[in-house]
């Protein structure tokens, strides 16, 4: 190709320019060069790993997704795939490679050849990732040229060889938001580089020069050109045979795609949840240079308490139970015309989603946005049996989702408080709220708080409550009803608890005092403000899943307190422990152990004989467990909290809009909605030899003494045949 004689000129004065540029750049007069203490604390952003208890990776928090790797983990088929195509001298120079230099300076700045190659070393290149080029007002190329050359320099006199040779494939972009050969290898071939054969490390190396342009997934033909010519570059520096290159050559792409999102994998709740807690501790948490952490940039190593067998059981059961319960519900609710409650739902939801706020912001009229909602439009909905594409508007998709029920399940290690299972959802790409934090109201199961209470003033378990309606008017001009609609007699407090009676509980707190009540709720682990009022002791404070958790915890814990803990320890990205939870082993005893072992004992009985006795009876538990059933009003909430020896697990069902609900009490009590999944649960426990010691483990035996204080009929008649009959009746009913 001509060229005029012009440019020829202009190229031998730039390049005789060439020293003075670098002498000038050298002393600094176009801004200052790392030195060699600053070149030694090179740090890529990297991202942070959340590894379960057993070491498995569950999740990643980042910005780039980068994790830094050794030299040693590199594969040798990687490396020379590598300095064939990027820089074959890269052992014979100190960083800059005198004779591609001259070559590449002579055809491009003089001859003004574009396709004379770069000519960068390794280490120039990295010098290049660590410190971007910068924009001058004349000859920026010229300048950011002779800042790599000197900077490259220094990183050879600062890092061994293999040191610079990992950072460069610690630093580079594969595409995809994939940094670094680690993730990488990860993406396109789902394995590790110390274990990538050589046509799969070629493919990588080539997309160096343009991930986009060479993405294998996007681009296979050109992925697959680029490849061919690393492993013929290969074959001309005498790494490989011709033969060996030929070979390989003709293998096509087999690509093993691996590209998880924030809700695949397990525990996609508790990483969010996680996430959030992780960013309160870096505002408090400081480096040796007086910076917070960052788990976005940092490359902290979070060792978490999950237990990653347990976590898919526990996932299981609520999949499994969902899907049946679900069934239940849309057959006495979808396909009716939208009563006015439902209408009221609905124009809420639409209110609050974010294509409505969107509209609304943009200065559309009700009018308007009300005709986007009205407009079918492509969209993928959850079922049961699937993600579905389909044609929907969205008012009808806002309806769809209203009718959905919703789990939480978490499990717990009472004495330690190692968190081993945490299910937030029925499935976190659609619905992200987290039902394991969120506040709900109890209903029964907040009772044991309420007997617990009772005896820690010193009221004998066989003091009897009077279930007389009546009797409460002395105290409250609000009188609850009881489940059955059974009413007088006298319960004493292992009745009142097996059969949840209302009345009796009510009686019982307002006996020991609400004051106390509250406080005792508070020592158990409770976090929500409790409202001083009759209704409490049935559970109408919203408290959360991990809040009640805490409370059977405790006492199934012989009434040490028992607070959750999910984090083991964190490493920075140098294996130095940071942060190492306080182990729980001198907890704080917030009640007697006399009274939590009672109150474990009047537990066990609402299994044996209460509303939870369908654990022995339908789904065959044989395990010590103490159980509590719990139901608000309307059946809007169905719960179950269940402890065994060495594990405390609860499970929680309801809609998200309170006004969605089972429409009866033989469907939507506790005892068919959360304990179903925790029998689940434990049923998969049961069946796995790896958890034998856990399952039949067995509480400590009661005491002669306080057995006998227990001693006592469940319920007395006060003479009243009437009241016998009626009682006798209801519980030949319930068998």
């Amino acid at each position: 190709m001509k060229r005029h004689p012009w440019f020829t000129g202009v190229g031998t004065f730039l390049l005789c320019l060439l020293p003075g540029f670098y002498l000038a750049v050298l002393l600094g007069a176009f801004g200052p060069l790392p030195g060699k203490q600053a070149l030694r604390q090179l740090r890529t952003d990297q991202a942070s790993e959340v590894f379960a208890a057993n070491g498995q990776l569950i999740g990643k928090y980042y910005l780039e997704d980068r994790n830094d790797i050794p030299y040693e983990e590199l594969a040798p088929d990687l490396v020379m795939a590598l300095l064939a195509t990027e820089d074959v001298r890269f052992y014979q120079h100190a960083g800059i490679d005198t004779r591609s230099l001259l070559r590449v300076l002579f055809k491009s700045v003089i001859l003004q050849d574009k396709s004379a190659g770069g000519g960068s070393t390794l280490s120039q290149q990295l010098a290049k990732n660590f410190f971007p080029r910068q924009s001058y007002p004349l000859f920026s190329l010229l300048i950011n040229k002779c800042r790599e050359l000197i900077i490259a320099r220094r990183l050879e006199e600062v890092y061994e060889k293999e040191q610079i040779l990992a950072m460069y494939l610690n630093t580079m972009s594969f595409g995809e938001n994939a940094y670094g050969i680690s993730v990488a290898a990860r993406r396109y071939f789902n394995t590790t580089p110390d274990a990538l054969r050589i046509e799969q490390a070629a493919l990588l190396v080539g997309l160096l020069k343009a991930p986009t342009m060479y993405n294998p997934r996007l681009h296979p033909q050109k992925a697959l050109q680029r490849r061919n010519l690393v492993l013929s570059q290969m074959s001309k520096y005498e790494y490989i045979s011709q033969q060996e290159a030929d070979s390989l050559s003709a293998i096509p792409l087999q690509l093993n795609y691996y590209q998880p999102t924030h809700n695949d994998g397990i525990a996609p709740y508790f990483r969010e949840f996680l996430r959030l807690e992780l960013n309160q501790w870096c505002k408090t948490h400081v480096k040796a240079d007086g910076s917070h952490y960052d788990i976005y940039r940092d490359g902290l190593k979070i060792y978490t308490s999950i237990d990653p067998r347990m976590q898919r059981y526990a996932e299981a059961a609520v999949q499994e139970e969902m899907k049946r319960l679900q069934g239940i519900f849309d057959r006495a609710h979808r396909g009716k015309p939208l009563s006015s409650t439902m209408k009221q739902v609905v124009d809420l939801a639409m209110r609050r989603s974010h294509r409505y706020r969107s509209l609304y912001k943009q200065g559309k009229s009700s009018e308007q946005i009300r005709a986007v909602f009205d407009t079918p439009v492509p969209m993928q909905l959850f079922t049961w049996e699937g993600v579905r594409d389909t044609l929907l508007s969205p008012l009808d998709s806002v309806i769809y989702y209203q009718y959905f029920l919703h789990a939480g399940l978490m499990a717990m290690e009472p004495q330690t408080g190692l968190v081993r299972a945490w299910v937030g959802g029925i499935n976190h790409r659609f619905f992200q709220y987290d039902h394991v934090t969120a506040r709900r109201q109890t209903g029964s199961i907040f009772k044991p708080i309420v007997f617990a209470a009772a005896l820690e003033k010193g009221i004998s378990p066989c003091t009897y409550i009077s279930n007389e309606k009546e009797s409460l008017r002395t105290y409250t001009s609000w009188v609850p009803r009881n489940a059955d609609n059974l009413y007088g007699g006298e319960y004493s407090m292992q009745g009142a608890l097996i059969y949840s009676v209302n009345i009796a509980a009510v009686n019982l707190m307002y006996a020991t005092g609400r004051a106390r009540v509250i406080q005792t709720a508070k020592n158990l682990g409770v976090s929500s403000e409790l409202p001083n009022v009759a209704s409490l002791a049935l559970g109408t404070a919203d408290i959360s899943l991990y809040d009640m958790l805490s409370v059977y915890g405790t006492l199934a814990n012989r009434g040490k307190a028992c607070k959750p803990i999910f984090v083991e320890k964190i490493e920075d990205r140098y294996g130095n422990v940071i942060h190492a939870p306080f182990k729980q082993t001198n907890q704080q005893q917030v009640l007697k152990t006399e009274t939590a072992d009672q109150l474990i004992y009047m537990l066990q009985q609402v299994v044996e004989q209460g509303t939870a006795r369908g654990l022995r009876t339908r789904y065959k538990l044989n395990n010590d467990i103490a159980g509590k059933t719990g139901t608000t009003q309307n059946q809007v909430d169905g719960w179950f909290m269940g402890a065994m020896p060495g594990l405390v697990a609860g499970a929680w069902v309801g809609a998200d809009d309170r006004r969605v609900h089972f429409r009866t009490m033989t469907s939507g009590q506790g005892a068919r909605t959360a304990m179903p999944i925790w029998a689940r649960f434990v049923q998969k426990l049961n069946a796995d030899p790896a958890y034998k010691e856990l399952t039949t483990a067995r509480f400590p035996t009661l005491s002669p003494r306080l057995k006998s204080e227990l001693d006592c009929q469940h319920f007395i008649f006060l003479n009243n045949m009437n009241d016998f009959k009626t009682w006798w009746q209801a519980q030949q009913e319930q068998q």
